[in-house]
């Protein structure tokens, strides 16, 4: 879907040519849906392992020694989710941005797993630090990430930079998009 987006996308009279592969990207895809299937399977034997461990001392102990067990599996499993999410998603733009050309500009985006991390760490700190009034504040960090961890390469002959020749609106200059009426 991402090729087929940006191939149709230009800027200009130029196309962008988006030849990304799924391959290398398969293992990590793969890790963040099977982890949901091994996750239940560990947390149900360890609830169930831990409830007839400690049925010994009585029936309410078992039961609650295994909500704890399954309480305290469920939220692993679902950080886990998120930092594989994490991992797939950094290694899914480096291939996707690297494959990436604009009339013979190539684009590199460098941000690691760990990059990422400290992004919405930080995210997640500037947000709960100022009681939620920093959150205005998250579209320029992501902006500022994007532009530190983007590259383009390339020689760009300026001859061939052209005025659009996609047809204007006439009336209303574009203000039903920009409003993004189409959407109601």
């Amino acid at each position: 879907l991402w090729n087929e987006r940006w191939s149709a996308m230009s800027f200009g009279p130029h196309h962008f040519d988006s030849t990304a592969q799924h391959g290398p990207l398969m293992g990590r895809f793969l890790l963040f849906y099977l982890l949901p299937v091994v996750a239940c399977v560990v947390v149900v034997v360890g609830a169930v392992g831990a409830a007839a461990t400690a049925s010994g001392d009585g029936p309410t102990t078992g039961m609650v020694a295994g909500a704890i067990v399954a309480g305290i599996g469920v939220l692993a499993a679902y950080l886990g989710m998120g930092v594989i999410a994490i991992i797939f998603y950094s290694a899914f733009f480096r291939e996707a941005v690297s494959h990436l050309s604009l009339a013979g500009i190539d684009f590199h985006f460098s941000a690691r797993s760990m990059d990422w991390f400290k992004l919405l760490l930080g995210d997640i700190a500037l947000v709960i630090g100022t009681l939620g009034i920093g959150a205005i504040f998250l579209s320029y960090r992501h902006w500022k990430f994007f532009v530190q961890h983007l590259e383009a390469g390339g020689e760009i002959d300026l001859n061939l930079l052209t005025q659009s020749t996609t047809r204007a609106p006439k009336q209303g200059e574009g203000l039903l998009d920009a409003f993004d009426v189409g959407a109601i």
